[in-house]
């Protein structure tokens, strides 16, 4: 079977098509990769709280992975509204674009949320 090559390609394509041109010079550079994130360390408030949670309840892997966050929810770990606000803006995405957290993460908060939330006002949430 016969094929043709169509030599006249340009004649139909811009010149700024990147059919022609893949690579352009105008084209946006690749961004070098972000730095890592510094982790904010353990405060005393946070580490007194990873000690005193029930054994059934853990922050391991939110305290290795965000530790900033521990340090604000052992600041809020008193007040009950405090602590369900602060629970549900990081696991609501307001800003749009957000990643969201691992499974592991998520559970961790969801769980020492409700589990706080019922000691503190004495009801089940869910």
């Amino acid at each position: 079977m016969y094929k043709t090559r169509y030599s006249f390609a340009k004649e139909f394509l811009g010149t700024d098509d990147v059919r022609l041109n893949p690579v352009r010079a105008d084209a946006p550079k690749p961004s070098e990769p972000k730095p890592r994130r510094v982790f904010e360390p353990l405060d005393s408030r946070a580490k007194l709280l990873l000690h005193d949670l029930p054994v059934d309840q853990s922050l391991s892997h939110t305290a290795a992975n965000f530790p900033h966050l521990v340090n604000r929810l052992a600041a809020v770990w008193h007040d009950a509204r405090l602590l369900r606000r602060f629970v549900d803006e990081l696991l609501l995405d307001e800003r749009g674009g957000r990643a969201g957290f691992p499974y592991e993460t998520l559970n961790e908060l969801l769980m020492v949320r409700e589990s706080r939330l019922e000691y503190l006002t004495g009801k089940r949430t869910f």
